[in-house]
């Protein structure tokens, strides 16, 4: 059996300083249709967003901060989450290519080594009649970054390997990662994807913000219609996707 490899990432814009890559790239949508696939790169964010109103801190030119356009009409309103599934999945894959350390998927939206952060990302969806028509999704992650000032429970690359590492053959190392799995999404292997992803999150507890309330989350499931089935601080719960 031969697979056929499709490469969705095919044009990359670099900038030097932007406000944020998904902020842009959601502007820049406004004025022309973008193709799917563009990737954005920068050095610096002077506003970069994390979820619920966060900061995403970074050192110019030491790590990578990059969005990308995805126009995945394919994907049922319900399937939403799977966008944030696969790219939790990618950046795993990614980090496992370079340390042998323990890696751990914090839901919903972070990755941590031995529980210090080393990436997290954001995806902003575009809904239209009840149909998703696009989504611009931000990744950061740390590679040669070696000190986090005022920040506790970070880490990058560089500290785990001890070297200093090309950003720019990691981010096409994940591109071709993330277009094999985003592939998978595309023939519907809904099945297949879940099952990694629950097998990366298992036992696996989260301390994130639910409902404004700083909680432990396990999450046990995920449901046909994008529900997440999970342990909040020990009370089993439905957790629906943010459609916004």
């Amino acid at each position: 059996l031969f697979k056929i490899f499709i490469m969705i990432f095919k044009k990359k814009i670099f900038l030097n300083e932007i406000d944020s890559t998904n902020n842009y790239l959601i502007e820049l949508e406004k004025k022309i249709n973008i193709d799917e696939g563009l990737v954005l790169i920068t050095d610096y964010q002077n506003n970069g967003r994390g979820r619920i109103g966060k900061t995403w801190q970074s050192e110019k030119a030491k790590n990578l901060l990059f969005s990308f356009v995805l126009k995945p009409t394919f994907l049922p309103l319900n399937k939403q989450f799977f966008i944030s599934i696969i790219t939790s999945i990618a950046i795993f894959d990614l980090l496992q290519s370079y340390t042998s350390e323990k890696i751990n998927i914090k839901w919903p939206n972070d990755l941590l080594i031995n529980k210090n952060k080393i990436a997290g990302f954001l995806i902003d969806f575009k809904i239209h009649s009840n149909k998703i028509k696009n989504c611009i999704v931000g990744c950061g992650i740390n590679i040669n970054q070696k000190s986090f000032s005022n920040l506790d429970n970070v880490t990058s690359l560089s500290l785990l390997t001890k070297k200093k590492l090309n950003r720019y053959k990691i981010l096409d190392n994940f591109l071709e990662i993330y277009s094999d799995i985003y592939c998978q999404l595309i023939d519907k292997k809904y099945d297949e994807i879940k099952i990694r992803y629950l097998s990366l999150v298992n036992n696996y507890i989260s301390k994130t913000k639910f409902n404004n309330i700083e909680s432990e989350i396990v999450v046990l499931d995920l449901q046909n219609n994008g529900d997440i089935i999970a342990l909040v601080d020990g009370v089993k719960k439905n957790i629906t996707f943010s459609r916004n």
